[in-house]
């Protein structure tokens, strides 16, 4: 069982790593798309919970309006916190 859990581990790395590798061509066109149609910043950060409801950054494209959160807050579009 722990070889097969390590082998996992092992195998998650190295296609995680080649599909990185492959889809990078992609990723930059989507950052200069980003970059042409609405400016900085090209990422969104934000917390969320994970293993043993540890946060951590989660880190995703941008594809709304820069302070989109505190925009909407300000014009009470949501009672989401």
């Amino acid at each position: 069982m722990r070889i097969r859990r390590l082998a996992k581990q092992v195998l998650d790395r190295i296609l995680a790593f080649a599909l990185l590798v492959l889809l990078s061509p992609l990723l930059v066109v989507v950052v200069a798309w980003i970059l042409v149609d609405s400016g900085r910043p090209v990422f969104f950060v934000y917390p969320r919970a994970g293993r043993f409801g540890r946060p951590f950054p989660m880190l995703k494209f941008r594809t709304m309006i820069p302070d989109a959160i505190e925009v909407g807050r300000a014009q009470k579009l949501s009672e989401d916190p």
